[in-house]
Order: structure tokens, then sequence, then C-alpha cells
């Protein structure tokens, strides 16, 4: 793949994520709660809904890229896979630890952790395909399995929350 095409898609694809991850945050108060829209986007303010913000733009501009140009690139959606993981993994790191050391929840940081980690799945994902790291095909057929798997786990513990840090809400609750 062009490494111009490469990194111009990547930072698109930041700007995209991001973007909608804003709405996305907003979106199941807007659906007069819609538990179907619940399901994709976060249903309380605990750190695991919040993970969805991340994750389901990111899911949708992959697809959107792999129909585009990604099929041309062995490995594409595997080192998007990577990607959004630390991604993932960034988030409630970044957002314990700043609590844990300043002893409070400032959202402003919140924000920031949310674009910092958007950027860091987006550097993952261009500099594996960049450096060929993940360019065995067969690799993309696990990556499915990886995405619809973490899909599913959204849905479930938005329906099924175990009442573990993770999963609450600052206000106390559970979805």
């Amino acid at each position: 793949m062009p490494q111009k095409k490469l990194l111009w898609g990547s930072l698109i694809g930041y700007l995209t994520v991001c973007g909608m991850g804003i709405v996305n945050h907003f979106l199941y108060a807007w659906s007069g709660n819609n538990p179907l829209i619940g399901l994709l986007t976060p249903v309380n303010e605990s750190v695991w809904e919040h993970l969805k913000l991340l994750f389901i733009p990111y899911l949708l501009v992959l697809g959107v890229e792999y129909a585009l140009y990604g099929k041309k690139t062995d490995g594409f959606l595997f080192s998007g896979t990577v990607g959004v993981l630390c991604g993932l993994l960034l988030i409630p790191l970044l957002f314990y630890g700043y609590e844990a050391w300043i002893g409070r929840d400032v959202p402003a940081l919140d924000i920031l952790i949310y674009f910092l980690s958007a950027g860091v799945a987006f550097l993952v994902r261009y500099n594996r395909i960049r450096r060929g790291k993940d360019s065995d095909s067969g690799k993309d057929s696990a990556a499915v399995m990886i995405l619809l798997g973490i899909l599913a786990l959204f849905a479930g513990f938005t329906l099924y929350a175990p009442e573990a840090f993770l999963f609450r809400d600052p206000r106390g609750s559970y979805p």
C-alpha cells in the first residue's frame, strides 16, 4: 500500500473516529434510551460503556477502509485490530491511573484520553501496516473473529453488566 495513501487514510480515519465518538456519546439519550442504540453507544458513564466510543466508530471506519483499499493489503484488518486493542487498553489504564493519582475525575482529561487513545489506535495500525508486520493474509480471518467477539462483549455486558469497577457508573449504577 502506498505510504501516502496509508498516512492520509489514517489521518482521515482518526478525525472521523473522534467526531463519531463525540456524537455517539449522546446518541443513547437522543434516541430516548432506545435499547438497540444502547448496544452500540454508552448507556451510562462507566469506563466500559465509554470504550464503545472508540470501538464502534473505529470498526465502521476500518470496514469502509477495508472495502475501499484494505483488501489489497495483506494483514490490513489484523493491523487494525491490534491498533484498536491498544487504544481500548489505554483508556482504562490512563483513566484509572490519573484518577488514582489526583483522586478525582476530570472530564477534560477524559476527553483528552479519548483523543489520545484513538490516535494510538491509528498510529499502531499505521506502523504495523507500513512495516508489513501482519502481511500473512490468514491473520485477517482471526481479526474478524476478534472484532466480532469484542462487539459481542459490548452488547452482552451492556445487557448483563458484572458488578465490577469497570462497569460501574460514577453515580454507582450499572447498565
